[in-house]
């Protein structure tokens, strides 16, 4: 159709139908507008988001976005109190965003579709940054691990605005300074810290990775010691928060590491189904196994192609350090930025050596693990996607009521 490789084929398909240009962009992905057109759907995402539970975290940010808009409260004394000496707050991104919003309405919607503008951005350059290398394929396994990359921290991690944009927000910067090696996206890297505090542990890991340099081998021994060896232990870690962090990050980390937030998340984790428990788990030590085996298989073929190289090296090392700290509360959430890294890296590799016996089978067993990751992840998502967001459009948006999350139809 040639209408819709027109300049303003995508605007227009955006106005009909956000949804259906969605689907039709991740099979046309050489379209120039592509990413930009997943851009505009997590705006709209944003805009028909749905709350549809008290524990959701976007019913803590509507709340401080209320407040806001109902307090009256000027910008010099948000500073004051917010980002002051005596406060403990690091996280200064998204509570400025929420402030200049509740200047004009109290509205969630609003706010979140503002919260897509920033991820969906990081979000859809991540995933043309690997779409643009790759040549296209229509093997299973390859289609679904382009599906993994784009669900793994999909645009429905919206719901924890910090964290997951913050995730993006590093792998924007990483993969760009590994490829161009402009420090402008290392200054990317550095500014997570204000989106979401646990950030300087990443931001150290990156420094350390500068200071060292890419040695594949010392990392690789270093990952297997990861998995096989030990984790750090808890008391050991708030000694060390206690000794070494400044105040308002002691502050922070040590909220993640009181005894009744660890009983809090023990008695959630346990009310939940198996697969919600394991799918996680099942898809860690399916990437460990094929990092492995890419180790022994491919070096030669990784040090024929510097980025590569880069990217395998810090893949190892910043998988390793996750491990390391995963009995962490909290912190297992660095394993799920370790795991999008990491799948972009096999993606490239696996483009490149697609009739390769070995990573045929290698991959073999990787399917089902893959279909489950992403059917629980789906149905996470189902709390906040709409009918709007899959039915409607902006200007049907704009006149209607409000609206349910998909899960509440199902149930």
């Amino acid at each position: 159709m040639y209408w819709i490789s027109s300049k303003r084929a995508p605007i227009l398909a955006f106005l009909i139908s956000p949804f259906l240009l969605l689907l039709y962009v991740f099979n046309n992905k050489e379209m120039v507008w592509a990413k930009n057109a997943v851009w505009l759907f997590v705006i709209y995402y944003g805009a028909t988001f749905v709350i549809s539970n008290p524990g959701m975290d976007a019913y803590y940010y509507a709340n401080q976005l209320e407040n806001m808009h109902n307090s009256g409260l000027s910008f010099s004394e948000l500073i004051k109190y917010d980002y002051g000496q005596s406060s403990s707050t690091f996280d200064i991104i998204q509570p400025t965003i929420t402030y200049i919003v509740s200047r004009f309405t109290s509205n969630y919607s609003i706010l979140y579709a503002v919260f897509g503008i920033i991820f969906g951005f990081f979000y859809s350059r991540n995933i043309w940054f690997v779409l643009d290398k790759i040549e296209t394929s229509k093997s299973k396994i390859f289609i679904l691990l382009i599906a993994l990359l784009v669900l793994i921290i999909p645009f429905w991690s919206l719901n924890g605005v910090r964290m997951w944009t913050a995730a993006h927000m590093f792998v924007y910067g990483l993969f760009n300074f590994l490829y161009s090696k402009k420090w402008k996206y290392a200054l990317i890297i550095f500014l997570t810290i204000f989106m979401h505090f646990s950030f300087a542990f990443v931001v150290l890991i990156f420094g350390l990775y500068l200071l060292l340099g890419n040695r594949v081998h010392f990392y690789f021994i270093l990952f297997l010691l990861s998995i096989l060896v030990f984790q750090i232990d808890l008391d050991f870690f708030n000694q060390f928060i206690t000794s070494n962090l400044p105040e308002k990050l002691k502050v922070k980390a040590g909220a993640y590491t009181n005894e009744d937030y660890i009983k809090a998340q023990a008695i959630n984790t346990s009310k939940t189904n198996w697969y919600v428990q394991y799918y996680a788990l099942l898809l860690k030590w399916s990437i460990s196994a094929i990092l492995i085996g890419i180790y022994f298989r491919f070096r030669s073929f990784l040090v024929e192609d510097k980025f590569l190289k880069s990217l395998f090296s810090f893949t190892l090392l910043f998988y390793s350090f996750s491990n390391f700290t995963a009995s962490l509360p909290s912190f297992e959430r660095f394993i799920t930025i370790a795991n999008l890294i990491s799948i972009s890296l096999i993606l490239l590799i696996l483009s490149n050596n697609i009739n390769d016996r070995y990573i045929r089978r290698l991959l073999y067993v990787f399917p089902p693990i893959i279909i489950i990751y992403l059917l629980v992840t789906f149905r996470i998502g189902l709390d906040t996607i709409s009918l709007l967001t899959i039915f409607g459009n902006p200007i049907v948006t704009l006149i209607a009521g409000d609206d349910i999350a998909l899960i509440s139809l199902i149930k």
